[in-house]
């Protein structure tokens, strides 16, 4: 058989590019769950610091000195969330498609 001939079998390279399609689009999947995911972990965030910034005055204006502590380790612990989520968001490479 000829390349020339019409009638060639042609499976291998389908079968070939059938795999480089079904990675492409599993490539693209996988983009689209971590937009997803830090869409998500943004609005979490958003939350949180909604509800910080109604309770932790409170806290840390309070009479006793447990719930000035617990404002305190709250807000460390919000900063802290903001950094880790700062480092995961700005570390990640970023690609060239659309």
């Amino acid at each position: 058989m000829t390349n020339r001939d019409p009638y060639r079998d042609e499976r291998a390279t389908l079968a070939a590019e059938n795999d480089r399609l079904r990675a492409e689009v599993a490539a693209l999947r996988a983009q689209r769950l971590q937009r997803r995911a830090r869409v998500a972990l943004a609005l979490c965030l958003f939350a949180l610091h909604v509800a910080a910034i109604t309770y932790v005055p409170n806290l840390i204006n309070a009479r006793d000195d447990g719930r000035v502590y617990l404002g305190a380790l709250a807000s460390v612990a919000l900063l802290a969330l903001d950094a880790w989520a700062a480092v995961r968001w700005f570390s990640q490479k970023v690609t060239d498609q659309p």
